[in-house]
């Protein structure tokens, strides 16, 4: 049998599977403003290019969903558009809403910020929210290519986020540690019921 979740195909787990918890996939969903790499590090952690990455923001109108596994747990990545504070209105709106959903029925979420930008009035916002959802939250620091940039990353600490990862999604730098410091934050994080009120 396979579950359907925004249109893609997950494998569910065998029937004849033990239900520790374990077989359940937990929903990460990779937030932040537009145009920041959430797509290139969602490309990057499913292994092939999935998400379309453009240097244009709002590219990515449209959730993606990709399965891995992290530290021996099923995961799904979900892959959102930029999170717009001031988006409220036409198909910007409706993308934002979309964004909105996949972070409100998430387990964890790892917020994506650009550190050659540093910290701007939009990622303020968005992190105060994601703060008040208290769900698991990693923040991630994107675009330290190289080892002369990660005296940028001091600055993001004032989000008042407990763990915060210095990657560049390029390169791959730092990548899978971030994913690994989210699976770590996930192991107090129960799944969040799916749409409906059912599990996936």
């Amino acid at each position: 049998m396979e579950a359907v979740l925004d249109g893609l195909e997950v494998p569910e787990p065998p029937e004849d599977a033990e239900d520790d918890g374990s077989a359940k996939p937990i929903r990460l969903a990779v937030a932040g403003r537009p145009n920041v790499g959430k797509s290139t590090l969602f490309n990057r952690y499913a292994g092939r290019r999935r998400a379309l990455v453009r240097d244009t923001p709002g590219v990515t109108r449209d959730r993606l969903v990709e399965e891995v596994e992290v530290s021996g747990r099923r995961v799904l990545l979900v892959d959102t558009a930029g999170l717009d504070p001031d988006a409220d209105a036409g198909l910007p709106g409706a993308v934002q809403a979309q964004a909105r959903v996949a972070v409100e029925e998430a387990d964890a979420i790892l917020f994506v910020v650009d550190g050659q930008h540093g910290v701007l009035p939009e990622d303020e916002a968005i992190a105060r929210t994601l703060r008040r959802s208290a769900r698991p939250l990693v923040l991630v620091v994107n675009k330290i290519d190289v080892p002369a940039h990660g005296a940028r990353v001091g600055e993001f600490h004032r989000f008042g986020i407990a763990e915060v990862c210095a990657v560049s999604a390029e390169h791959g730098t730092g990548a899978f540690e971030a994913l690994r410091a989210s699976s770590a934050a996930m192991r107090s994080a129960s799944p969040a019921p799916a749409p409906g009120g059912e599990d996936v």
